[in-house]
């Protein structure tokens, strides 16, 4: 619907640019009037629409897969898979606690919660500084002697889920990146 609306608002400013331009007699100046009229309420419908709402990864990907089976029970039967056990227990805790932000996120759409970003250090003394990164040339995980010659060469700041898919036990080293040191 933005999109539309975006492509209405492009339309009406072309035509009063026209109006205003080509015909500056009195209809062509109405027209233009006309036209900026349309274009303001345009943009009031369009700041009027909801918003996406956003939510974590995993109940992004559960709204995506009960998205592909909407025919089959729609909102209702989302709620109810998690509800009566048939889900994760952490989808099933979210939930419960944000059961309005998931039926919004389903009517209205979702963007993700932007992911805290990770370090996986396994030693960081004065000696000895061992980290998890990823090597984009060959796509492989490592365990390196960090250094800060290395940033521009891997990636060494991971997501929770990135992190789990690596290996799970990898968490209990993950220490949060603070904002100020990116």
């Amino acid at each position: 619907m933005e999109k539309f609306i975006d492509e209405l608002i492009k339309e009406y400013e072309q035509k009063k640019e026209n109006y205003s331009i080509s015909n500056l007699h009195y209809t062509g100046l109405g027209m233009a009037t006309l036209c900026k009229g349309f274009t303001r309420d345009l943009e009031k419908v369009k700041s009027s629409l909801p918003k996406p709402v956003e939510v974590p990864e995993f109940v992004a990907e559960y709204l995506e897969m009960r998205k592909d089976q909407a025919p089959v029970g729609g909102l209702g039967a989302a709620l109810l898979c998690v509800f009566d056990g048939r889900e994760t227990p952490k989808l099933f805790n979210w939930m419960n606690n944000n059961v309005e932000v998931f039926a919004r996120a389903w009517l209205e759409g979702w963007k993700l919660t932007e992911a805290p970003l990770y370090y996986v250090d396994f030693i960081n003394d004065s000696d000895v500084h061992k980290r998890l990164v990823l090597d984009h040339e060959n796509d492989k995980y490592n365990i390196v002697d960090w250094s800060d010659n290395l940033i521009e060469l891997v990636q060494d700041m991971f997501t929770e889920s990135e992190i789990r898919k690596v290996n799970p036990d990898f968490m209990a080293f993950a220490l949060p990146v603070k904002e100020d040191a990116e």
